[in-house]
């Protein structure tokens, strides 16, 4: 779910609550003395759902602030605004009553007391900007606890249809008196919430005039089915199906992609459905699309005019059980995860990579017209390591694109899905659905290629901010940074997500293409590597940037006596005294500047970034600069040249009306390979923020006596952390959830976990011993060599891999770079 920066916070002595009445009792401990202080903070008090306040629980209640941000987001919510829970508090404000209120008197003031001027006039100029309703309005109460995924308050409080502007002030005042009703005391009591004063905003919009309309669930309510929803209609306003008072018909649908109609329940003595298949599968549609876009099951009221669905309310459904996975049986993959997080993850990397990964994956799959149930998890944690779905990768990839899970799985790593089961002939009608959701994802790259630029500046530029106030910031400051930071991540790593699909499906379509100028039999194997070359030294990529600038550094300490020194002791802790003065030092702390983010596994916050601990540079440097000039691991010239040869042989193997055709494809190709390999250097930055919060917590943390070291913050969750520094969490808790993530850790690392498995939870690894002196598996670039195989485990043992070694390596995280291109050949796991 999209979270929304907050721009509000209620001050924290809001209500005096001295004097205590439980509300049950019939009385409350409320004096209109206190209410001056709610409104202390000044802003507007009326805001159209287009504001950002709209958005914010605090203000707009939990009710309005839904609709604003799925108004926000585009999906059909009749224009409207939010009278805020401020509005309210300026009401009971005015009253002067010294002695505390019972309910009853309570609710006759909220019902008869007079409205501040400001606030009418607010009122009056926000509805002018909305436009007058067509027909009438609707007015609704929006109190803060209310529309929460542990308790809706369905029911409880007020919402009055079909008023007339001159009626719009009692309408509201009787919401805000609905706070007070008897049902409403006994609902609070029941879920646990104390509150003594009413918090309640309250929502105004165009009433649409129905012809239909009801409710809809998108999980079905009785069994708790999460592969179907239901909707159910009934004649006008649809008043009587929320209230239980009329018997809808019922129409039960399936809650995929191409939603379909399963199952239609008539209410005698009709003999016609109120809505049309076709309006069916629309609203079916966008119940899938609200679904995803709030992050769990929706109880949604909708209406319908003639024309549009209208969506004039959805919560989080409360009452669903933990009901058994439908999808037991998905594959479970860490191909591509493990070269990135090849360990055991970090639990405060963890707590903030998976809703942010998950979501703008999520995001992704439904931009491109493939909206993924909420219950279908797509990244998940097994014995400590992460894990994809690629269950739903496969199934996302062939209805969207028509790509066929052999293919997917090799693009994830060449993984055999076990199970897999011959697809059937598409039909022409399924070719054009291929076809206007391949014209998609066109569009979809365009708009990343635009933004790119623009982005990345903006992260360059949060990352520089951050590295000056981060190490410094006051705890207040911090946690509202630490509440931000998604805000600023999901947004990027679903650009980064868009451009690597970008990236993908030119290379895929580009090798295609190569394929066809090659003799028969020589097979997908050549097709790749040809079309590798086609693709390799570009220049301006960050990640073979900064191996370049080493060679640079290692070419200035050729030319220094005290820096060969320096590098040949081997223990390199004084670095910043030893080079001071030195040509080296300086072009060492220019290159910090530029790359210092980067580092071993970085992907995990945990681990130290190369500004932090420099050794493994140095290693790489001291390997550099022994070699000759002629030795130079990479040659970009050369790389140039090999990529214009295999630009003219494709060209001489193509048909001159191709030709054009393969010059747009290998250019998109280029440009997106490039800015896709950037992309990663700037969310790599991002991750560096991550880290420097950490870090700046965990100091604030040893200070109270909470932790003993910094390093111990990355064994907690993010969640773990702000409770910490909020003062919620004591010393003793603290110190035994540590120790039962030490335990946790120590388990899990003693485990040999399968690339692959099927299931919900893996067992044990099968350990495979292939037999014999030959390794097979995918080529990733062309050529032929022959040298000794030096297996590494961790870029930290570059001094043991000479100048035209072959290279045996785990996995491709970007720490390894500096080693590949001094090594003659590479062979990785996938």
């Amino acid at each position: 779910m999209i979270r929304w920066p907050s721009v509000y916070s209620r001050p924290a002595h809001a209500w005096s609550t001295h004097n205590k009445c439980w509300p049950w009792q019939r009385s409350m401990a409320f004096s209109c003395r206190d209410a001056p202080d709610m409104v202390a903070e000044r802003r507007p008090m009326v805001r159209s759902f287009r504001a950002a306040e709209a958005t914010e629980v605090a203000y707009a209640g939990g009710k309005g602030a839904t609709l604003a941000r799925l108004f926000q987001a585009g999906l059909p919510v009749p224009p409207g605004c939010i009278l805020s829970t401020d509005a309210c508090a300026a009401v009971l404000a005015m009253q002067a009553t010294p002695q505390p209120l019972g309910l009853d008197a309570l609710r006759q003031t909220l019902l008869t007391a007079p409205c501040p001027e400001t606030l009418a006039q607010e009122l009056d100029a926000v509805l002018t900007t909305i436009g007058p309703a067509p027909h009438s309005w609707a007015v609704r109460s929006s109190a803060v606890r209310e529309d929460r995924a542990t308790a809706s308050y369905a029911g409880v409080y007020e919402s009055v249809l079909a008023i007339a502007t001159e009626e719009l002030w009692s309408a509201i005042r009787a919401c805000w008196a609905s706070w007070c009703t008897e049902r409403a005391v006994a609902y609070r009591q029941q879920v646990g919430d104390t509150d003594l004063v009413p918090r309640m905003a309250v929502v105004v919009q165009h009433l649409i005039p129905a012809q239909s309309a009801g409710v809809a669930f998108t999980v079905e309510p009785v069994h708790g089915d999460r592969t179907r929803m239901v909707i159910q209609a009934a004649p006008g306003l649809g008043v009587g199906v929320v209230s239980g008072v009329v018997e809808p018909e019922q129409y039960t649908l399936t809650k995929t992609p191409d939603v379909r109609l399963l199952d239609t329940r008539l209410t005698p003595p009709a003999q016609v459905p109120l809505l049309s298949p076709d309006v069916i599968r629309d609203l079916g549609t966008l119940c899938v699309q609200l679904e995803t876009y709030c992050g769990s099951p929706q109880d949604i009221e909708w209406a319908w005019d003639g024309t549009v669905c209208w969506i004039v309310q959805s919560r989080p459904i409360t009452t669903l059980s933990d009901a058994t996975n439908p999808h037991a049986e998905d594959v479970w993959s860490n191909g591509n995860l493990k070269d990135v997080l090849p360990g055991i993850v970090s639990p405060f990397t963890w707590s903030l990579m998976e809703p942010q990964l998950g979501g703008a994956m999520r995001q992704q799959y439904a931009a491109a017209g493939y909206p993924i149930p909420v219950e279908r998890p797509l990244v998940q944690r097994f014995w400590g390591r992460p894990y994809f779905n690629i269950s739903v990768f496969n199934e996302a990839s062939y209805a969207l694109y028509g790509i066929p899970p052999e293919i997917q799985a090799a693009q994830l790593g060449g993984m055999a899905l076990p199970g897999e089961q011959a697809l059937p002939s598409p039909s022409l009608r399924q070719r054009l659905r291929w076809l206007g959701h391949l014209l998609r994802f066109v569009g979809i790259a365009n708009r990343a290629l635009h933004a790119a630029s623009t982005q990345f500046a903006l992260v360059q530029q949060r990352w520089e901010e951050g590295q000056q106030t981060l190490p410094h910031m006051e705890r207040t400051a911090l946690l509202e940074r630490m509440d931000h930071y998604a805000i600023v991540g999901q947004p990027f790593l679903l650009l980064h997500l868009h451009l690597t699909w970008a990236m993908s499906g030119n290379f895929s379509a580009l090798r295609h293409l190569v394929a066809r100028t090659l003799p028969q039999g020589q097979g997908d194997i050549t097709a790749a590597s040809l079309t590798a070359e086609l693709v390799t030294g570009l220049g301006e990529v960050s990640s073979a940037e900064q191996s370049y600038r080493l060679w640079d550094l290692s070419r200035l300490a050729q030319q220094s006596p005290q820096v060969m020194a320096f590098l040949a002791q081997g223990s390199w802790h004084a670095w910043r005294q030893e080079l001071a003065g030195t040509a080296f030092g300086a072009a060492l702390q220019q290159f910090l500047a530029t790359f210092g983010h980067r580092g071993l596994y970085e992907v995990d916050m945990a681990n130290p970034r190369w500004r932090e601990q420099p050794d493994y540079l140095f290693e790489v440097i001291a390997t550099y600069a022994r070699l000759t000039p002629a030795q130079a691991p990479f040659d970009p010239p050369a790389q140039a040249q090999k990529r214009q040869a295999a630009v003219r042989q494709v060209l001489q193997g193509l048909p001159i009306w191709r030709r054009p055709w393969f010059r747009l494809v290998l250019q998109r190709t280029q440009v997106f390979s490039r800015l896709r390999e950037n992309s990663k250097s700037h969310l790599v930055q991002l991750i560096d923020l991550g880290r420097l919060i950490a870090l700046r917590a965990a100091e604030l943390l040893v200070q109270d006596g909470l932790l003993e070291t910094t390093g111990a913050i990355f064994d907690l969750r993010a969640e773990e952390i702000k409770a910490a520094l909020r003062g919620e969490l004591q010393r003793e808790a603290l110190q035994r959830l540590l120790t039962q993530r030490r335990t946790e850790r120590q388990q899990h690392a003693a485990r040999h976990m399968p690339e692959l498995f099927v299931g919900q939870q893996p067992l044990y690894a099968e350990i495979l011993v292939t037999q014999g002196t030959v390794l097979t598996g995918l080529p990733s670039s062309p050529g032929r060599v022959t040298g000794t195989a030096r297996v590494l485990f961790s870029p930290q043992d570059a001094a043991r891999l000479h100048p035209g070694e072959i290279l045996v390596a785990p996995s491709t995280d970007p720490g390894w770079t500096p080693l590949f291109l001094l090594a003659s050949g590479l062979v990785m796991e996938t």
